[in-house]
């Protein structure tokens, strides 16, 4: 389903399909969630909106998980969210096919997953074209903003992801 139809610097609510735990906190089924057209998601609903920052910061947006948190917009047809397969091993996913940079529209192409698997929790981040991609920050951030978890190299929560690759989070 697309939720953010060709749309730049824009957030739109939707809802986790099973119960997921982030963090140290459970979220039931129809818990609410923020997604940004900027690449990430927030597990919340904050309906904050930001071009780029870093994690951890105690300052808005936080509860993030950021496959390529920047200044991105995706071209048709938008965000896409879906959940996949059938309980209790469902998978939610949000796809940002064809995002942009602004101002390059033409140049830059990276389509990008999140993938939340039920039951184990297990996070994914899928990165398939990432033609002419920047330095996004990457990983998972607290509801507070103290804690982060990069998506990065040696943990590091800023990197230009490389095309064909993945970035998984198993919670402990």
């Amino acid at each position: 389903m697309v939720v953010l139809n060709a749309t730049d610097d824009n957030v739109v609510a939707a809802t986790l399909p099973f119960a997921v735990r982030f963090w140290n906190r459970d979220m039931p089924a129809g818990a609410p969630v923020t997604v940004s057209s900027n690449g990430y998601v927030l597990m919340n609903n904050s309906m904050v909106n930001s071009l780029r920052g870093t994690i951890p910061s105690a300052g808005t947006p936080n509860g993030m998980i950021a496959p390529y948190w920047g200044g991105t917009y995706p071209v048709m047809p938008g965000v896409c969210i879906a959940t996949v397969g059938t309980a209790p091993n469902r998978r939610w996913v949000g796809e940002w096919p064809d995002a942009h940079h602004c101002c390059s529209r033409g140049t830059t192409r990276t389509t990008y997953e999140i993938i939340v698997s039920e039951t184990s929790g297990i996070i994914d981040f899928v990165y398939r074209e990432m033609m002419d991609a920047r330095m996004s920050t990457v990983g998972r951030e607290n509801d507070t903003g103290t804690m982060a978890i990069g998506g990065c190299p040696m943990g590091a929560t800023s990197c230009t992801p490389a095309p064909m690759s993945s970035t998984r989070f198993v919670p402990i």
